[in-house]
């Protein structure tokens, strides 16, 4: 009943993609990536499938990478129009400038892009995601710097526009810097955790790594499902073709659970639908309430778990799990005790014999989510047993934050005074 003239159409496209696919498998899928790029999971998937191809996808450069997905000596360069809070108008002058010559350093490129819609969201979303790497800077120097960079070269045109130039402004030179002109600060670089942290929340990516690595040596003891077979099994179930995944069968996944929500059912019960992501694809999970109740103290941002249940299949819907089972993953240094005889294990405090954690207090001039995004980074860097109150000194009331907790190690108090100011934090 199928249209003959729609039927030929997508044979002919079946076979021109499927000869691309076989013959030249990285420009094929650059295209093929180009074409979502504001599509995370697709992406994610694409670059899965690449692999399998034997293609890369190597990680941003600001002296490399297109404002496209691009080829660079048979693999692909991530496009850097799939970095979040950046526009084509914005990647676009970039390439355009560059082809006067590479960026020798931050502030050069900051000079040079001036005339352009550049601002503090693009800037620090591309220093998070490492854009800047090949530059030398370390990206924790560029955080603490990319503001002030930016206001003094803005303020610098500012002034020329008004017709206040100095004697050398006249000079052509000022306009081909050749050599970094600014002294960035001496400040260690990020720990791989909090680089990949970075990297995930301004490009929906890793580059660096996974989070999932630290838990690499539980994973390979464990007998497990893909996410992405199930997800493409189950696309493909209405088809012809033979799938191993379908509805209501038992399968076993493990990742990083990346997003949570929870709904209060009218009986007072509290569900959960969260997302749980391996190296390669992302998932749904339906937590019910009798399972939440449960496992409620596991079912974190951050978390490493194997989770057990059953696939669910809407029509029009990717694949979701429904939660029977939840287990911790253990990192592979806890691993490698658990395999150690019980006399040589490290010791562990009893959780009932530990003493009561000390709560993390910070004061706002008024309360705002917004400005809370820093806190919520370092609860997910540094998880812990301590619980956080926000101090409203406009109504002088606390705000506790339900389900969020830090562990208050001397780096991390200091990382809080520094954001917040050393009189807004208090610990008791």
């Amino acid at each position: 009943a199928f249209n003959k003239s729609h039927a030929t159409a997508y044979g002919v496209i079946s076979y021109q993609t499927a000869y691309l696919k076989a013959h030249y498998p990285a420009e094929y899928f650059a295209a093929l990536m180009t074409s979502v790029l504001d599509n995370t999971q697709k992406l994610r998937e694409y670059i899965a499938d690449a692999a399998k191809c034997g293609v890369k996808v190597l990680p941003p450069d600001v002296n490399l990478s297109s404002s496209d997905f691009s080829i660079s000596d048979g693999n692909i360069r991530f496009g850097l129009l799939a970095i979040r809070n950046v526009g084509r108008v914005f990647t676009d002058a970039v390439v355009k400038e560059r082809s006067r010559g590479d960026y020798k350093s931050f502030d050069e490129f900051v000079a040079r892009l001036s005339a352009t819609d550049i601002n503090k969201r693009t800037l620090e979303s591309f220093i998070k995601c490492g854009v800047f790497d090949s530059l030398g800077i370390a990206r924790s120097a560029l955080m603490a710097s990319y503001e002030a960079i930016l206001e003094a070269e803005q303020g610098k045109r500012r002034n020329n526009i008004a017709g206040q130039m100095d004697l050398f402004s006249f000079s052509p030179i000022s306009q081909d810097i050749t050599e970094s002109t600014y002294s960035y600060p001496d400040i260690e670089e990020y720990g791989l955790k909090e680089l990949l942290y970075l990297e995930k929340e301004s490009s929906g990516m890793y580059f660096s790594g996974h989070m999932i690595d630290d838990f690499s040596k539980h994973i390979e003891s464990l007998t497990l499902d893909s996410i992405f077979s199930i997800l493409e099994d189950t696309r493909n179930i209405d088809s012809n073709m033979e799938v191993k995944y379908k509805d209501s069968m038992q399968v076993r996944v493990a990742g990083i659970i990346t997003e949570k929500k929870t709904k209060v059912l009218k009986n007072g019960d509290t569900m959960a639908f969260i997302k749980l992501e391996d190296r390669v694809a992302e998932i749904e999970i339906i937590v019910f309430a009798k399972s939440y109740a449960q496992y409620s103290e596991l079912i974190t941002a951050e978390n490493a778990v194997m989770i057990e249940g059953r696939i669910s299949i809407e029509e029009g819907e990717d694949a979701k799990i429904l939660l029977s089972r939840l287990t911790p993953l253990l990192s592979n240094s806890e691993f490698i005790a658990e395999a150690l005889p019980k006399q040589d294990r490290p010791y562990r405090q009893p959780a009932s014999t530990a003493a009561a954690p000390q709560k993390l207090f910070i004061k706002l001039e008024r309360f705002d989510e917004a400005k809370l995004a820093p806190l919520y980074r370092l609860a997910n860097l540094n998880p812990g047993r301590s619980p956080i109150a926000i101090f409203d000194a406009s109504t002088r009331k606390y705000v506790s934050m339900k389900n969020v907790t830090i562990s208050l190690s001397d780096n991390t108090v200091n990382k809080l005074k520094s954001i917040f100011g050393e009189g807004n934090v208090a610990i008791k």
